[in-house]
C-alpha cells in the first residue's frame, strides 16, 4: 500500500510537471505509448513531442521537469543518486571513423534508451537509468507506470546525435559544483541534454558550458566530469575544480592516429587534489590499450576494452555496483552498438535518423 501511495504520488506530480512543458496532450500520450520492453531491464522510448529545447538552454537550470529528475533519488530511493563508477575513451578505427566508448557502472537497476528530435535542436539517442526518474519499485510496463518516462530527456547520461556528436557524464568524489556568477544557472542532466541538441563540435560544447554556471545537487555529496567527442576526432573533458571549469584536451602526438582521451573517476587536472578519487586502474587498462594501438581500435576492439573495465558487485564506497551498460558509439555512422548488464554475446545496434521501435532487435 506504502509503495502504491508513494507511486501515485509520483505519477501525480509528473503529470502536473508535463502538463505544463508539454502543451499536446495527444504528442505527449504517443511519447509515453512509444516506451517499448527490449530486453529485461531495458526499453526505447521515442520521445517525439516538443520539450522547447530553446526555452530550456536560455533558462537553464529553472526547468521544472529536470528539478524533480534532481531530487527523485531522495524522495523515492530515500538516499541522494550517486556513487556510480563509469569509464570512456575515444578512438579511431583502421577505417578511420571515430568512435567513443563508455560503460555505465552502477546499483542494479533498469536503464532506457531515448531518442529524440527537438524542432531546433539535433537529433539524438541517449541512455538514462530509470532509477534517476524513479523507476525503484516498478518498471513502465503499464500504461500507469510508463508515466514517468515523460522524465526521460531530462536524466540522460551519455549518448550521440545527428551530427556524430558524443558525450558522457562519469562522476567525481570531490564536493558539489556551485558556480556563482550572472550567468544562468545549469544541472547536470540539462547541460547533457543541451550539448547533444545545439553542439556538432568539441569546440561548440565547450563553448555552452561556458555559457552557464553548474549547479550540482547539494546533497549529493560529489561532481561530475564530461567525456566529449566529435566526429572530427576531437575530444575534450570538461571538469571542474574548486567551482571553476576547466577543460583539458588529450596530449597531442603526431605518431598517433586520433588524439585519444580515457576518463573513469577522478580529476584529470593537472595538479588537482582528488584523494577519494576512483577509477585509476581501469583508466590505466584503458591508456595502456590506446597507447599500444595508437588510438586505432576496431569496433570490436572498443567493445573488448570496455569489457576488460567492466565491473560485477564491486562495492563502491559502500555501494555494490555492475555495469549496467556498454556502448561503442559511432560518430560517423551516428549509431551505437549497446551491451546490457555484462552481456557481450547480445549486442543492439540502433542509430539516430529513424524510431527506435522501427530498429528494435
Amino acid at each position: 500500500m506504502l509503495l502504491q501511495k508513494i507511486g501515485a504520488a509520483v505519477i501525480s506530480t509528473v503529470m502536473t510537471i508535463t502538463s505544463m512543458v508539454c502543451p499536446s496532450t495527444a504528442a505527449k500520450l504517443e511519447s509515453i505509448d512509444s516506451v517499448t520492453k527490449v530486453r529485461d531491464n531495458f526499453y526505447i522510448m521515442d520521445y517525439t513531442y516538443d520539450y522547447n529545447i530553446n526555452d530550456i538552454a536560455k533558462n537553464g537550470y529553472l526547468c521544472t521537469a529536470d528539478m524533480i529528475v534532481q531530487v527523485a533519488g531522495d524522495f523515492i530511493l530515500g538516499k541522494p543518486v550517486q556513487n556510480f563508477g563509469c569509464s570512456t575513451f575515444n578512438a579511431v578505427t583502421p577505417e578511420g571513423e571515430h568512435i567513443f566508448g563508455r560503460n555505465f557502472d552502477y546499483m542494479d537497476a533498469p536503464a532506457m534508451l531515448v531518442r529524440t528530435n527537438p524542432k531546433d535542436g539535433y537529433a539524438s539517442i541517449a541512455m538514462l537509468n530509470l532509477d534517476l526518474i524513479g523507476y525503484k519499485y516498478f518498471t513502465p510496463d503499464t500504461p500507469v507506470t510508463k508515466i514517468i518516462s515523460a522524465l526521460a530527456p531530462y536524466a540522460i547520461v551519455d549518448g550521440i546525435n545527428e551530427t556524430g556528436l558524443s558525450i558522457g557524464v562519469l562522476e567525481i568524489e570531490k564536493d558539489p559544483t556551485f558556480q556563482l556568477s550572472p550567468r544562468k544557472n545549469i544541472t547536470t542532466s540539462s547541460m547533457v541534454r543541451i550539448v547533444l541538441d545545439k553542439a556538432s563540435t568539441v569546440e561548440e560544447a565547450v563553448r555552452l558550458f561556458g555559457n552557464y554556471d553548474m549547479r550540482d545537487l547539494l546533497t549529493d555529496g560529489c561532481t561530475y566530469h564530461y567525456h566529449i567527442a566529435d566526429a572530427n576526432g576531437d575530444s575534450a573533458v570538461i571538469e571542474y575544480v574548486n567551482n571553476r571549469m576547466v577543460v583539458v584536451y588529450p596530449e597531442e602526438n603526431e605518431e598517433n592516429a586520433v588524439d585519444y582521451q580515457c576518463a573513469t573517476n577522478f580529476l584529470l587536472t593537472p595538479g588537482a587534489y582528488d584523494p577519494n578519487g576512483l577509477g585509476q586502474d581501469r583508466y590505466e587498462v584503458m591508456m595502456n590499450k590506446l597507447n599500444e594501438t595508437k588510438g586505432v581500435l576496431s569496433e570490436e576492439e572498443a567493445a573488448d576494452l570496455l569489457q576488460d573495465v567492466s565491473v560485477q558487485d564491486e562495492d563502491m564506497n559502500g555501494y555494490i555496483c555492475s555495469t549496467l551498460w556498454s556502448c561503442v558509439y559511432n560518430n560517423e555512422t551516428k549509431s551505437v552498438k549497446l551491451y546490457l548488464y555484462n552481456n557481450f554475446e547480445d549486442e543492439l545496434v540502433f542509430d539516430v535518423f529513424s524510431s527506435l521501435k522501427s530498429q528494435k532487435q
